[in-house]
C-alpha cells in the first residue's frame, strides 16, 4: 500500500484479491490485487511465507504462477515468497524477467525447465495461449528479510511518507500505527464487503495527526530535543535551510553513514541561529536531537557525559571518572545503535577538537557550527554569510518592535540602518538593545546610525580582522549604557565592570556567577587558609543586580545551574553563557597591562579552589564543569605569562583532575609547566615545588617510562637540601618525613626495576639517611606498610599479603591509599582460590569504583590483577565461583568508563578479560565480537611476549573455546543422525545387512606420526588443562576406513555415514576442520593380537578389526605414549594402493583432501590407550597324555 500509494494509477487493494460472484475460485489464488479507478485489475499477487532456510522449486513455483494467470485478469501478476530460489527456480524466475514476446519462445524454454517433474509439464501443456501471453507478465519476487527487517523497513518508508507531509513519527508511534493497519488489513480479509481499500484512505490512516498520536501515547516520541537550544531565530532564512536540508538528506532510506554538515563562517553571524532554525523545521525527522555545546574540549566532554545520560535513561549525567575517549566511544556505539533517526549539533567547534567527537555510523545527522571555514576535510560545507538585505531590515523591525506601518514610514531609515550594520545579525542585536534600553525613538535612527559610523571608523584597528568595523562599535556604545544604567550608584558601576572583565577570562558556557564575582570582589590575602570555595554574601553584594545590568545590554545570558553541591548557599551554582567573539572584544577594552595580569591571579586563586573543593568531595559533575574554566584561564596564563604561586596552583590542580581521568601525558605537561614557573619565581612556595617535583617522579615511575630513572636524577636530589631546612622548623618534621618517606619509597621502587644504575642506589642512600632522622608519624607508617605489602606480592607471599592487609584496614577511612590496600587484599584472597573472602571483599572496594570515581588508577590496578586471577582460575580448574566473581568485577567496577584511557597492550588485557567472562557464560553473542576487537593485538608495551601470563590466557581460552563449540557441532551432528539411522524403522532384510557389516567390524588402515609428512596440517588440540610431559614427542596416528559405506540422506541436505555416527555417540567426536578437538575415549584401547590389530571400548566390544602389520618407529611411539590418535572414517583414499594414494602425495594434497571429509562430516577421532600387552601363549601338551577329569 505504501508503494501503491506513489502510483497514480492505482486507486485501491483489494485484500484477498477480487470478491464478484464470477470470480470466487479467483479468490483462493489472490492475495490481494491492486486495481484502478475503473476497477480493472492492475496487479495480482499471491503470497507465499516460507520458515528461514526453505527452498522452493521450480515446478512448485510455476503451479501457482500458472493458476494465477488462469483464473484472473491482470496487467502484471507477482508470486511473492521469503522461500529460497533453487537452481532451477532462480532460472525459472530468469526467464520470466526475459519473456519475450512470443509466448511459444517461453512455453519451451519453460518445458525445459519441468521436463523432470510430469505435473508441473501436464500443467503447462493445459496452458491456453492467452494465459501463456499472461505468464510472460508475471514476475517473482524473493524476500529473505525476517520480520524484524521487514518491520524496520516499514517504519523507515512510514517516518518518511510521514515527514513530506510535515507530521512526526517514533519508535513507539511507528509501531502503533503499523499496529493499526495491520489491524485494519485483519478486519477487511475477515469482512469480504470491507476488503476494498482505497488508498485515499489508507493514507488518512498513516498520516494520523500528530496530536492524535500524542494524545494516544501520552508523550511525543520525536523531534525531542536535549540541550541548551538557543532560540529559533524570528528571521528565517530558507536558502540557508535549504542548503542544509538538501546535504543531510540520506543516500538510501537504510544508509548507515551517517550525513555531516558544517556551518562555518564567523562568530556573530548566525551559525547557531541556523541550527536552531533546522532543529525548529525539521525536528519532526528525528527521534531525538542533541545540542552539543563544543568550544572545548572539557565542554564536549561535558555535553557528551549529559548525552550517555539521556541515551542510558539515566537521571544523572554519565561518569565523570571515565576517558574522554572511552566516553565517546561509548556514546558513539549507544548512538550506533538506535533503530530512529538522531541529530547532533556540535555548536562552536575547531575541527581539531570536535572530529574525534562526530560519530561516524548510526541512523543520524550531524550538524556542525564552526568559525573555521577551510579545516573541515571531511563534511561537507555551507558557508554562512551575512544576512540579505532584506533579513536584515526585518530583523530590525522585530528587534525594535516596530508595526508595520511604522516600519512603512521609516523603510529609509531602516534600509540605510541595515547597510551600515552590513547584515551582521550580531551587530543588529546588540544595537538594537542598545536603542531599546536607551530609548532611543525610530525617529532618531539617522542619527544612530551615523555615530555607529563614526566610531567604527575611528575605532578601526581594535577589531578583529575578518569583522564588520560596526561590531567593535556597538560594543562600545553598548558599553557606555552599561555605564549609564549604573551612574546612580558611585560603587556599582564600578562592580559591574569588574565582573564583566572577569568573565571574559573563563570559558564561554556556563561560567559560575559566584565563581567570577570571586575572582572580581576578593584578594587572596582576605581568604582564609584551607580548601573551600569562596561564595558572596548576597545580601551585601548585588550579585542578581549585577548580572541583570549586562543582560539588559545583552552581554551574558543564564545558562544550566550546576549540580547542587551547597544548598546553604541559595544560588551558588547560577552560572551565565556570553559569546565568545564578544569576550574576546572586551577584553581588548576592558583589562590593559598590569590589570590583567592581577585579574588572571585572582581568577586562577579562586578557581583552584572550587576545581579542589570539587575534587574533595568527589563531585564529578562540578570537577567537570569547573575544570573546562580552569583549562581556558590556563590558555589565558600562558599567553600573559602570569606566573606566581596562585596560578601554578591552579596549574598543578588541573594536572592532577587530568591525572585523575587518565590524562597522564596532559597532566606531565602540565606540572613540568608549574615547575618550571614556580622556579622563576623570586619568592617561590617551597613546598608547592617539592609536591610537583615529587609528583611528576611518581608519574613517570607508575608509568614504567624509559625516562623514569633519568627524571628521578634530575628532579629529587634538590629536595634533600629542602627537607633538611623544613625539619628544622616549628612542627616540621611530619611533614619532612612525609614527603621523605615518598621519595625513599619510589627510589627504592625503581632501584630493583634497575639494579645496575648506581646512580639510583647512590640517591636512595641519601634520602635513607634523611629518613631515619624524621619522626616515623601514622602516615609515614602507613605508606611503609603499603609498600611492604607491595613487595609480599612481589615476592609471591599471598599470605602475608592477605595478613597484612587486614592489620592495615583495621580502623582507616576511606583514602586513596586504603583503596589501594583494600584492592591488594583482595588480590591475595584470589591468588589463594579463597572466593568468598574475596567476594565479601569486593563488596566493601566497591566503594572506590563506579563511572563517578576518583580513585581511577587503582580500580583499573584492581580489574587488571584481579581478572587476571580469576580468569587463571577459571581456565585452569573451571571454577564457578572464580568465574562469578570475574563477572562481578567487569560489570560492576565501571571497566567501561576506565579501559578506553590505557594504552592499546592494556586495553587489550581488559577485552580479554571481557572474552573470558563471555566464555565462562557460553555468551557467543558477546565473545565473538570481542575476539574480533583482540585481534592480533598484543598484551605487552614491547609487543608479543609468549611468556606473559597474558598470552597464556589467550591460548587457554582458545584450546578451551575449540573443545567447547566442536563439542556443540558434534551434539548437533549426531541429534540430527539419531532419526536418520533408527534401524527399527528399516526393512528386516536392510537391517540383517547393516547388523552384519557392523558385526564384521572390517577396517583399512594407515599408520603415521604426527609432524610428519603428509600429516604437518593436521592440527590437534584436547584438553589443554590435563598435561602432558611428552609434549615433544611424536604422537602415533591411525587412519582407519571402515571397507564398506553405509549412508543415507539428510533431510536438511547431504549425506551422513551410519558407521561414523555410531562410534561418534559412543566416545569419538565428529572432527570440524575450523574447530578440531579430540577427546580421550574412557575405557577404549586398540591392541594387537599376532597380526590382528583391533579397537575395543570399555565393554570390551570390538568396533574395528583389521590385519596388519606395525611399522616399528610408530610401534615405540605408541608404546611410549601409551595412546593413540584414532582417525575414522572416509575420504583419505586408503582403499588405494599405498602408492596410489592421492590423498599422501604432499602435505597440501593431504591438506586438502581432509579438509573436503571433515566438512562433509565424514571423520571423527579420539586418543585411545595402546594396549601394549601380548598374547596369551597358548600352553603345549606332551603328546600321548590325556588330561584328569576334575
Amino acid at each position: 500500500m505504501l508503494t501503491a500509494s506513489d502510483c497514480a494509477q492505482v486507486h485501491g487493494c483489494r485484500i484477498e484479491g477480487p470478491a464478484d460472484s464470477t470470480s470466487t475460485s479467483a479468490v483462493d489464488v489472490v492475495d490481494f490485487d491492486l486495481v484502478d479507478g475503473v476497477g480493472d485489475c492492475v496487479l495480482a499477487a499471491q503470497v507465499k511465507s516460507a520458515s528461514p532456510g526453505r527452498q522452493v522449486s521450480a515446478p512448485d513455483a510455476f503451479t501457482i504462477l500458472a493458476e494465477l494467470v488462469s483464473k484472473v485478469e491482470a496487467e502484471t501478476y507477482e508470486l511473492i515468497t521469503a522461500a529460497l530460489p533453487d537452481r532451477n527456480c532462480r532460472a525459472l524466475a530468469k526467464a520470466l524477467d526475459e519473456a519475450s514476446s512470443s509466448p511459444l519462445r517461453l512455453k519451451e524454454v519453460l518445458a525445459g525447465l519441468l521436463e523432470r517433474a510430469p505435473s508441473a509439464t501436464a500443467r503447462l501443456e493445459a496452458l491456453s495461449e492467452q494465459d501463456l501471453a499472461r505468464l510472460g507478465r508475471a514476475r517473482m519476487v524473493f524476500d529473505s528479510r525476517d520480520t524484524e527487517a521487514i518491520r524496520q523497513d516499514l517504519r523507515e518508508r512510514l517516518r518518511q511518507r510521514r515527514a513530506r507531509h510535515r507530521a512526526g513519527l517514533g519508535g513507539r508511534s511507528a509501531g502503533l500505527i503499523i499496529g493499526h493497519l495491520v489491524a485494519e488489513i485483519m478486519r477487511r480479509a475477515a469482512e469480504p464487503r470491507e476488503a476494498y481499500w482505497t488508498i485515499a484512505d489508507f493514507t488518512a490512516a498513516a498520516l494520523v495527526d500528530d496530536d492524535v498520536l500524542v494524545r494516544a501515547m501520552g508523550r511525543q516520541d520525536w523531534g525531542t530535543v536535549f540541550g541548551s537550544l538557543p532560540p529559533v531565530p524570528d528571521v528565517a532564512r530558507p536558502l540557508l535551510l535549504g542548503d542544509i536540508a538538501e546535504v543531510l538528506t540520506p543516500p538510501a532510506p537504510d544508509a548507515r553513514l551517517v550525513n555531516s554538515c558544517v556551518l562555518a563562517g564567523l562568530s556573530g553571524i548566525g551559525k547557531s541561529s541556523a541550527a536552531a532554525a533546522y532543529v525548529a523545521e525539521h525536528a519532526d525527522r528525528y527521534d531525538l536531537v542533541f545540542w552539543i555545546e563544543a568550544a572545548t574540549e572539557e565542554a564536549l566532554t561535558a555535553s557528551f557525559r549529559r548525552v550517555w545520560g539521556h541515551l542510558n535513561g539515566h537521571a544523572q549525567d554519565g561518569s565523570t571518572s571515565s576517558s574522554t575517549a572511552y566516553l565517546r566511544e561509548q556514546v558513539h556505539e549507544l548512538l550506533s545503535a538506535l533503530p530512529g533517526r538522531w541529530l547532533l549539533i556540535f555548536d562552536d567547534a575547531s575541527p581539531t577538537t570536535a572530529d574525534p567527537w562526530i560519530p561516524r555510523l548510526g541512523r543520524g545527522d550531524v550538524l556542525i557550527t564552526s568559525i573555521d571555514s577551510a579545516g573541515w576535510h571531511h563534511a561537507p560545507s555551507i558557508g554562512v554569510s551575512r544576512m540579505n538585505h532584506a533579513q536584515a531590515v526585518e530583523l530590525l523591525t522585530c528587534r525594535l518592535l516596530l508595526s508595520n506601518e511604522a516600519a512603512t514610514a521609516h523603510q529609509e531609515s531602516l534600509d540605510a540602518l541595515a547597510d551600515t550594520l552590513e547584515g551582521w545579525p550580531l551587530a543588529i542585536e546588540l544595537a538594537c538593545g542598545y536603542m531599546r534600553t536607551c530609548s532611543i525613538p525610530v525617529e532618531r535612527l539617522d542619527h544612530y546610525r551615523s555615530l555607529l559610523l563614526d566610531r567604527a571608523l575611528n575605532d578601526r584597528r581594535s577589531v578583529p580582522s575578518g569583522y564588520p568595523r560596526t561590531l567593535a562599535a556597538t560594543i562600545d556604545l553598548s558599553l557606555e549604557r552599561l555605564a549609564q544604567n549604573t551612574a546612580d550608584d558611585s560603587e556599582f558601576p564600578y562592580q559591574v565592570q569588574e565582573v564583566l572583565g572577569f568573565l571574559c577570562y573563563f570559558a564561554s558556557q556556563r561560567i559560575p556567577v559566584h565563581l567570577a564575582m570571586a575572582s572580581a570582589f576578593i584578594g587572596p590575602d582576605a581568604v582564609p587558609a584551607g580548601a573551600e570555595a569562596i561564595f558572596l554574601d548576597e545580601s551585601t553584594v548585588p550579585v542578581r543586580e549585577i548580572i541583570r545590568s549586562l543582560i539588559q545590554v545583552s552581554f551574558v545570558r543564564y545558562a544550566e545551574p550546576l549540580p547542587v553541591l551547597y544548598p546553604q548557599f541559595p544560588g551558588s551554582d547560577d552560572t551565565v553563557s556570553m559569546n565568545t567573539v564578544l569576550q574576546h572584544l572586551l577584553r581588548q577594552r576592558l583589562a590593559q597591562g598590569a590589570g590583567v595580569q592581577e585579574a588572571l591571579s585572582r581568577s586562577a586563586f579562586h578557581t583552584a579552589r572550587w576545581l579542589g573543593a570539587a575534587l574533595d568531595s568527589d563531585d564529578g559533575d562540578r570537577a567537570w564543569e569547573v575544570a573546562q574554566h580552569a583549562a581556558v584561564l590556563v590558555d589565558h596564563i600562558q599567553v600573559k605569562a602570569v606566573k606566581d604561586n596562585h596560578t601554578a596552583i591552579l596549574i598543578g590542580n588541573l594536572a592532577g583532575f587530568e591525572h585523575v581521568q587518565g590524562q597522564t601525558g596532559g597532566a606531565l605537561r602540565l606540572l613540568h609547566l608549574e615547575l618550571a614557573w614556580l622556579e622563576e619565581l623570586a619568592d617561590p612556595n617551597e613546598l608547592l615545588i617539592a609536591q610537583t617535583r615529587i609528583s611528576l617522579a611518581q608519574l613517570y615511575t607508575r608509568e614504567e617510562s624509559s625516562e623514569a630513572p633519568d627524571q628521578a636524577l634530575t628532579l629529587l636530589p634538590p629536595l634533600i637540601d629542602y627537607l633538611d631546612r623544613v625539619r628544622r622548623e616549628d612542627a616540621g618534621e611530619p611533614a619532612a618525613a612525609l614527603l621523605a618517606t615518598k621519595v625513599r619509597l619510589l627510589l627504592h621502587n625503581l632501584a630493583d626495576q634497575h639494579p645496575d644504575d648506581l646512580r639510583l642506589r647512590s640517591l636512595l642512600n641519601a634520602f635513607t639517611t634523611v629518613t631515619t632522622q624524621l619522626p616515623q608519624t601514622p602516615a609515614v607508617a602507613e605508606l611503609i606498610e603499603g609498600d611492604r605489602i607491595a613487595r609480599l606480592f612481589g615476592d609471591g607471599d599471598v599470605q602475608g599479603v592477605a595478613h597484612a592487609a587486614r592489620d592495615l584496614l583495621h580502623g582507616s577511612g576511606h583514602s586513596f591509599h586504603a583503596a589501594e590496600v583494600q584492592r591488594q587484599l583482595i588480590e591475595a584472597l584470589a591468588y589463594q582460590h579463597r572466593w568468598q573472602e574475596a567476594e565479601a571483599e569486593f563488596e566493601k572496594y566497591l566503594v572506590y569504583t563506579g563511572p563517578r570515581s576518583l580513585y581511577r588508577s587503582s580500580v583499573q590496578d584492581f580489574v587488571h590483577n584481579v581478572g587476571l586471577a580469576c580468569a587463571l582460575a577459571w581456565l585452569h580448574f573451571v571454577s564457578s565461583q572464580a568465574a562469578a566473581l570475574l563477572h562481578r568485577v567487569l560489570t560492576e567496577s565501571g571497566t567501561e568508563h576506565l579501559e578506553a584511557a590505557l594504552p592499546d597492550h592494556e586495553r587489550a588485557r581488559f577485552t580479554l578479560l571481557k572474552a573470558v567472562d563471555a566464555a565462562a557464560r557460553s555468551d557467543t553473542a558477546v565473545f565473538l565480537p570481542l575476539m574480533r576487537e583482540l585481534g592480533a593485538n598484543p598484551f605487552d608495551r614491547e609487543g608479543l611476549d609468549p611468556s606473559s601470563p597474558w598470552e597464556q590466557v589467550l591460548q587457554s581460552l582458545v584450546d578451551r573455546l575449540k573443545i567447547t563449540v566442536s563439542t556443540q557441532i558434534h551434539d548437533q551432528i549426531q541429534a540430527n543422525g539419531e532419526w536418520l539411522f533408527d534401524l527399527s524403522r528399516m526393512p528386516a532384510l536392510q537391517r540383517a545387512e547393516i547388523r552384519r557389516i557392523i558385526d564384521e567390524a572390517r577396517i583399512l588402515v594407515h599408520c603415521a606420526l604426527s609432524g610428519e609428512s603428509p600429516f604437518q596440517s593436521l592440527s590437534i588440540n584436547r584438553n589443554p588443562m590435563s598435561g602432558d610431559s611428552m609434549a615433544d614427542a611424536p604422537t602415533p596416528i591411525m587412519l582407519m576406513e571402515p571397507r564398506h559405506t553405509l549412508t543415507a540422506a539428510a533431510p536438511q541436505g547431504g549425506t551422513m555415514e551410519f558407521q561414523v555416527h555410531r562410534i561418534s555417540g559412543a566416545g569419538f567426536r565428529r572432527m570440524n576442520p575450523e574447530v578440531i578437538s579430540i577427546p580421550t575415549a574412557p575405557g577404549w584401547r586398540l591392541r594387537r593380537r599376532g597380526g590382528r590389530l583391533e579397537l575395543r571400548d570399555q565393554d570390551g566390544t570390538v568396533w574395528a578389526r583389521a590385519l596388519t602389520s606395525l611399522p616399528p618407529r610408530w610401534h615405540q611411539a605408541a608404546i611410549a605414549r601409551g595412546r593413540v590418535l584414532v582417525v575414522y572414517g572416509f575420504g583419505l583414499g586408503l582403499e588405494e594402493p599405498a602408492e596410489e594414494r592421492a590423498a599422501f602425495a604432499s602435505p597440501r594434497a593431504f591438506a586438502e583432501h581432509f579438509h573436503v571429509a571433515a566438512s562433509a562430516g565424514l571423520l571423527t577421532a579420539a586418543y585411545v590407550a595402546w594396549d601394549p600387552t601380548p598374547p596369551r601363549q597358548a600352553a603345549r601338551r606332551q603328546k600321548g597324555r590325556k588330561q584328569h577329569k576334575r
